[in-house]
């Protein structure tokens, strides 16, 4: 295929069994699978692309051959990529001449790429646990280059890029078995993609339902392997490894959420019969890093207002771990040119953040208290740790760093604010809730040079105390917690709306006649209003209300009597319900905590919503132009809207002369 032309391959299968060249651009069909069976000469030194619709993602016990999607070389002819190759697939890239190399599964192919077993001259970094590493190795012996025979070695060159080649171990494998052949790596470079990230919760959790996110996958393993013959580098080989998957972010309400943890990297194995050989080229190697856990997310909901306001939800976040990233450089056998080796950096993952916000305690309703905020704390995730063993071998090393410990931001929820209670004690504010925040612990770095992360930061706010209610009688006190406390409530002013005086009322002779009379309507300045209210002095048997000018006219009551102000029929209206009555007082006599006079409080219909009991009346001996003490009188809350008459009922054995009467506005 000349340069510059693009070409789709009739299927999936396609036979080589001539002398092709690639130098254009070779497309899989629609289903992103491309598999060239060579038993010619090709040369691929234009572009292979094969990008499935949905990139592959089969489990781990799928064979390489079934997977869909991907690029595979399969034959015993000759393969070699030029310097302009590029190989371009979200799939796996399987180059092999050995056919039961398809019958491997993806675990079993990413499980050997991260062992050294066996005895071949192999250039592979590990991981620490690996079982090698209680057996003696290190480099034997001067490079081989092997029994050049016949057939041409197997050269590969260019750029291979992976888009997405994400599964449970996504893998590329160059394997071949083919006796007397050379494997040359010819100023490769070659980009393994992320491994794939954790998948949050799906669907989302409900509220109050906790949840952890996906951990993220391991990157894609870099194997290659020569059965017959050696592997010689020539030029700059790049070999770009895989980062390991992130995991996943996650949120929830009023719950515990946990980010997802961050997987280890990709990893590489290169290994050959007759030995490798980098004395003509530079081999650099970037390991990846660990994958980044995920942030989790924690909001809290308003608690509902009530009786008392409803407690604020705690709220808990834990930001995922960063992905270890710990390697071990091994060398076994005939390797050669090992100081022209450079490792990249070994880094970490990062530790996911943490946020943290606690609900808000709900609003008391009237006269109740209101509701204490939620709890928040936040742990940050901690970095991934960072090691590398190089065993002592003169290789270049980019530095190794632990990740950084995931910051961590928590906020207690505010309380709710106390009920305003006009007439009785207004509710509380409720306590801000407390906040605890932990930073992520930074990953710890081993090997030459290496450094710790840096922990993560950490603020942890506490919720503000809610304010108390207002009142006319005990104000709410503001609540407290470990953020700044609420204020108290406010004193409500309680207003003298209008006054009757006794003297209006007409006696006959000694006596007030029982019945009816409307008199005239006053203000606090003593000024008549224009508005009138009738005065009941209610005709019941043995009731006798005594009338006296001395010092001042006033009315004595005493039981039976029962004197009635119909304030719902007050004209003109007073502009507001009743919140109680303010009684002056000459004297009384017999009116005590034993003894106490009622004061009704009845709706139009005659009905007494409310009662309270005085248990002392305040004297004013010198009648009016003095200091008037007042005994007041406050109807509970919140009935007093509906209050339509007032009444007062002195009790057995008692006696109280009255001056005046003020109605209290609400």
């Amino acid at each position: 295929m000349p340069a510059g032309q693009t070409q789709q391959t009739p299927s999936e299968q396609v036979n080589v069994r001539q002398n092709v060249l690639v130098d254009g651009t070779l497309n899989a069909p629609p289903s992103g699978r491309m598999v060239l069976n060579v038993t010619g000469n090709l040369t691929i030194n234009g572009t292979l692309n094969a990008n499935a619709p949905t990139p592959p993602d089969p489990p781990g016990n799928t064979p390489l051959g079934n997977v869909p999607g991907g690029i595979f070389l399969v034959g015993r002819g000759n393969i070699n990529f030029g310097p302009n190759a590029q190989l371009n697939t979200n799939g796996p890239l399987v180059v092999t001449d050995d056919l039961t190399v398809l019958d491997r599964t993806l675990q079993d192919a990413y499980d050997e790429t991260d062992s050294a077993s066996g005895n071949l001259p192999t250039l592979v970094p590990l991981p620490p646990d690996d079982p090698v590493f209680t057996r003696a190795s290190g480099p034997s012996g001067a490079p081989g280059r092997g029994r050049q025979g016949p057939l041409p070695p197997i050269v590969i060159g260019g750029v291979s890029n992976f888009a997405g080649a994400r599964g449970d171990r996504p893998i590329v494998v160059f394997r071949f078995n083919g006796p007397n052949r050379d494997l040359s790596l010819n100023n490769w470079t070659f980009t393994a993609p992320d491994g794939a990230p954790g998948a949050a919760a799906n669907p989302p959790p409900a509220p109050g339902a906790n949840a952890t996110g996906g951990n993220g996958k391991p990157g894609m393993n870099l194997y290659i392997w020569n059965n017959g013959g050696a592997i010689n580098i020539v030029g700059n080989v790049v070999l770009n490894l895989a980062d390991g998957g992130d995991g996943s972010d996650q949120s929830a309400e009023c719950a515990t959420a946990r980010g997802g943890d961050g997987s280890k990297p990709g990893n590489f194995r290169m290994t050959a019969r007759d030995g490798i050989d980098i004395t003509n080229g530079t081999l650099l190697i970037n390991p990846g890093a660990g994958g980044d856990g995920g942030d989790a997310t924690v909001t809290g909901t308003n608690a509902p207002n009530g009786c008392d306001g409803g407690i604020g939800c705690n709220s808990t976040a834990t930001g995922g771990k960063g992905g270890d990233n710990e390697k071990r450089f091994f060398v076994r056998g005939a390797v050669g040119g090992v100081a022209n080796i450079t490792l990249g950096p070994v880094n970490g993952g990062l530790g996911g953040e943490a946020t943290a916000t606690a609900g808000n305690g709900g609003n008391g309703s009237p006269c109740c208290n209101g509701g204490a905020g939620g709890v928040g704390t936040a742990t940050g995730g901690k970095g991934g740790s960072a090691s590398l063993n190089v065993g002592g071998l003169q290789i270049t090393i980019g530095g190794i760093v632990g990740g950084r410990g995931g910051d961590a931001t928590a906020t207690g929820g505010n309380g709710g604010r106390g009920g305003d209670c006009k007439l009785e004690p207004a509710g509380n504010g409720g306590a801000g809730g407390a906040a605890t925040s932990t930073g992520g612990t930074g990953g710890s770095g081993a090997g030459p040079g290496a450094q710790g992360g840096d922990g993560g930061d950490a603020v942890a706010t506490g919720g503000t105390g809610g304010n108390g209610g207002d009142s006319a009688v005990l104000v709410g006190v503001g609540g407290g917690g470990d953020g700044p406390g609420g204020a108290d409530g406010n004193p409500i002013v309680i207003r003298q709306i209008a006054c009757i005086h006794i003297n209006t009322l007409v006696p006959t002779g000694n006596f007030f006649t029982p019945g009816v009379q409307v008199v005239p309507v006053f203000d606090e300045n003593e000024q008549q209003t224009g508005g009138t209210m009738p005065v009941d002095l209610r005709n019941i048997p043995g009731a006798q209300y005594f009338f006296d000018d001395n010092p001042v006219p006033h009315i004595g009551l005493r039981s039976p009597d029962q004197l009635d102000l119909q304030t719902g029929n007050a004209n003109p209206a007073l502009g507001a319900p009743v919140a109680g009555v303010d009684i002056i007082a000459l004297d009384s006599t017999g009116i005590n905590q034993t003894n106490p006079m009622p004061v009704r409080a009845l709706d139009n219909s005659g009905n007494t919503i409310d009662t309270e009991m005085v248990q002392l009346v305040l004297a004013n001996p010198g009648g009016l132009g003095l200091a008037e003490q007042a005994t007041r009188v406050l109807f509970k809350n919140p009935t007093s809207a509906t209050i339509a008459l007032v009444r007062i009922e002195p009790p057995t054995n008692s006696f109280i002369t009255i001056l005046e009467i003020y109605i209290l506005d609400p």
